[in-house]
């Protein structure tokens, strides 16, 4: 049986701000930097990027970056939604200059794709989607973003995939391509072979779903293209890892010796974000979970206790994973305390 091989988005390594936050929880790390990180994290083979990486960086120099470090490139995301210029929608804005624009950016991404061996894009339109209602006429937006993302499709077509995103809201209050149902009926009608779905699992508790339902109604069409492994207690896109809160985490996608056969190009992807805050008012960016049963743990002083878990002396936010008797992973969280297990 395959293996799962899990990959990671870049911007897990590149600290994270908020509109609480402009300037950030952590120093920002440069690309070079982050991709350093990413190498470092035993059992992560790929990572994920944007297109709007590349405006600082070439793609000969990011493909020697992730030789250097082990890693390859699983999926290349489209960014329009980081500039205020979509504030008003990409795909599906009104104004036709800057809709064109927008759609050359997922054209675009299409393009690192294949200049750096990745065998998909991503299409998460974070901007299309409304606020208030009488805002948009709903028609003329389901038009707009079924032929926005057909022409990003035909261009990509037939070598790279096109993965359809969908996320309930935020940073619009509404996205137009908000559920799996909705993301379904985007691309039965298109109708065409290179275009799929993403599951992202906080995305999806966010919209009311059961995961392991959501993966199965895109897997029977064959339309499962990549997974977003990440927790959430459902009504926010928190971005944990995976699984860590406790029953929120209770709806888990499938058992694990089904996952290789159901998606491609299949990298498992463990996102992350949002920052683990510390009690002396530090921050540490998220760290996807170690894709592997080995420890992986940097304390020279972690070790188990006479309960079986794992303790760093010193305090301190703390994340560890650490295989049980049976090979399972266990990981343990905590804040200067007693651990949480999750």
């Amino acid at each position: 049986m395959e293996e799962p091989r899990f990959s990671a988005g870049l911007w897990v390594f590149g600290g994270c701000a908020d509109r609480f936050c402009r300037e950030g929880y952590s120093e920002p790390l440069p690309l070079e930097k982050q991709i350093e990180a990413a190498g470092q994290v035993h059992g992560i083979s790929a990572i994920e990027c944007h297109q709007s990486d590349f405006e600082r960086i070439s793609a000969q120099r990011f493909r020697q970056l992730l030789d250097d470090n082990g890693l390859t490139c699983s999926n290349v995301n489209t960014d329009v939604w980081t500039s205020r210029r979509w504030k008003w929608g990409a795909y599906t804005i009104r104004d036709p200059k800057l809709r064109r624009e927008a759609i050359e950016q997922g054209k675009r991404a299409v393009d690192v794709a294949r200049e750096v061996g990745a065998p998909g894009i991503g299409q998460w339109l974070g901007a299309d989607g409304f606020d208030y209602p009488f805002q948009i006429d709903y028609t003329e937006q389901w038009k707009l973003i079924i032929e926005g993302l057909r022409q990003v499709a035909d261009y990509a077509a037939p070598d790279i995939r096109v993965g359809i995103e969908y996320k309930l809201k935020e940073p619009r209050t509404h996205m137009t391509i908000g559920s799996v149902g909705k993301a379904l009926a985007v691309m039965m009608e298109l109708d065409m072979d290179n275009v799929g779905g993403v599951i992202d699992f906080g995305h999806a508790l966010m919209s009311g779903e059961n995961p392991a339902e959501s993966v199965a109604i895109l897997a029977r069409q064959g339309k499962l293209f990549n997974i977003h492994f990440n927790d959430a207690y459902g009504y926010w896109d928190d971005t944990r890892h995976s699984p860590s809160l406790g029953d929120a985490g209770v709806p888990i996608l499938l058992p694990q010796d089904r996952l290789p056969g159901l998606f491609r190009p299949g990298y498992v992807p463990l996102p992350g974000g949002w920052p683990t805050r510390r009690r002396d008012g530090g921050a540490e960016p998220h760290r996807p979970m170690e894709a592997s049963g080995q420890a992986r743990c940097s304390s020279a002083n972690c070790g188990p206790e006479d309960d079986g878990r794992y303790r760093h002396p010193g305090g301190g936010a703390q994340s560890c994973v650490h295989p049980d008797g049976n090979g399972a992973l266990n990981r343990d969280v905590w804040l200067d305390g007693p651990p949480i297990e999750g």
